[in-house]
């Protein structure tokens, strides 16, 4: 009757801790799978920030152009303005 009791016991120490080993690897793993998607998303904000850089950067060339061209365009008025007579 103890060798039952003892094997008994046995069997449930060697269940519960496989029932515990079983717990702990799936919250490992869903550790691991939260831990890939951020590093996913960091990899995608990093990309993002990239492309935030080099359109601003675009932006700033486009308005420096655009600068240029208004600045031609007043400068030509002004040469016509001083050559040609004014209308009435």
């Amino acid at each position: 009757m103890e060798n039952k009791i003892k094997s008994i016991k046995r069997i449930e120490s060697a269940i519960l801790n496989t029932l515990g080993e079983s717990g702990v690897l799936k919250t490992n793993n869903a550790i691991q799978k939260k831990a890939r998607k951020l590093a996913k998303e960091v990899r995608s904000l990093r990309i993002t920030k990239k492309q935030k850089s080099k359109i601003e950067e675009q932006k700033h060339i486009v308005e420096e152009k655009q600068n240029e061209v208004f600045d031609s365009i007043h400068y030509a008025k002004r040469i016509q303005e001083a050559i040609l007579p004014i209308e009435k």
